[in-house]
Formats: C-alpha cells, structure tokens, sequence
C-alpha cells in the first residue's frame, strides 16, 4: 500500500495531500471547517462499539452542518461497511439521526458527506454531485448537488435511496463535476484552487 503524504495548511497537519485539498476547495466557497475536531463511538453495545474521527465538520454560509470523511480508495466504502453499520443503531455524533422526510438538510440535521478524488472541470459552470449518509429509517446513501450554499435539498425515495446497513455495499461515492445550470461559477473555481494547490517544500497554501 502506498502511504499518504502527510501535508501542512493553515497550521493544520493533515494525514494526506487530498484532505488539504479539500479543505482549500472549503475555504475557496467560504465554508468555516475544522480538522479532526471530535472523536465519537459508534454502536449499539459497549463490546461494538467503533472509534470514529470524522476527517471534517463543516458549516456552510446558510448555517448548514456536515460530518466529512475523504478518502482516496475508491474501493474504502465498498470494503469497510463495518462503521456505516454502527452508525446505525445509535451512539453516533450529535445531529446526525435527524434527516426531516422531504430530505431538507436543515440546521437540524448533520449528513456525513463523502469525498474522494477533486474531479476534473470543464470550461463551464460546474455543479457537484456528491454522496451523503444520513439517518432516514435506517441509515442510508444517497446523491445530491453540492452547491456554494451547502447541499442542495435531495428527494428521498427508492430512486435515490439505498441501504447500506445490513451488510449492503456502498459503492460509486465518488464526486462528480457537472456542467451548471447557472451562471455560479463559484463550485469550479474551487475545484480548481483544490486541484492546483501547491503545498511542496513547506508551503502552506494554495499558489
């Protein structure tokens, strides 16, 4: 296995090279974040229980709040369900279980986006299709936008929705750049400060 380079941005150490990217793609939205801020046990009995740091807690300009996990295996999720299992029998950070039933990610509710690879752009306005976990039911998957404003509302139903306790696969959680239907070109001059930072020899920062 090929390890991580560890990499430094705003006083903070980051575990890999694309974790401080995102972070730069948070600050290029003016999204406020903070780096393994809080620890949690997940799990339903003392003897199940996981340790969970999530990699990021973010708050969006509209006051939305998100867990992050990043993670470069695009396999990570597929193969390593045990967590997301937990997750649903309580014990999880604070927030998390609340997702209203017309998908509003609301100040209420705390969905855990998944994040893997910058994706690429193109020379248009570009929208983020992302992976979020929440708790609806029963702890689940499903898509939405990312937008400047936070995650774009999402519709749960069967189209969206899929199960990943109980022993399913959560695959396919990568992000995906999408031409805009608007004129915001705020989503991919982020992708673009992300994918073209420079942190080598000691710096710190985006170039």
């Amino acid at each position: 296995m090929i390890k991580a380079i560890e990499t430094s941005y705003k006083g903070h150490r980051f575990r890999s090279r694309l974790e401080a990217r995102w972070a730069v793609f948070f600050d290029s939205l003016g999204w406020q974040w903070r780096y393994e801020h809080e620890g949690y046990r997940i799990g339903w009995h003392d003897e199940d229980t996981l340790a969970w740091l999530p990699d990021f807690e973010v708050i969006t300009p509209s006051g939305q709040h998100m867990y992050v996990e990043v993670k470069g295996d695009p396999n990570f999720f597929s193969d390593n369900n045990m967590w997301l299992d937990r997750l649903d029998f309580g014990g999880g950070p604070p927030g998390f279980s609340c997702c209203a039933d017309d998908g509003d990610f609301g100040p209420e509710a705390k969905p855990l986006l998944l994040l893997g690879d910058i994706p690429a752009v193109s020379d248009e306005a570009m929208t983020l299709e992302v992976t979020v976990i929440v708790h609806h039911k029963g702890v689940g998957a499903l898509r939405t936008e990312l937008r400047p404003k936070g995650l774009d509302t999402a519709c749960l139903n069967l189209n969206w929705w899929k199960c990943v306790s109980g022993g399913d696969r959560l695959e396919d959680f990568q992000a995906e750049a999408y031409p805009s239907w608007g004129r915001d070109m705020r989503v991919k001059n982020a992708l673009i400060a992300a994918r073209s930072a420079r942190f080598e020899h000691g710096q710190s920062g985006a170039s």
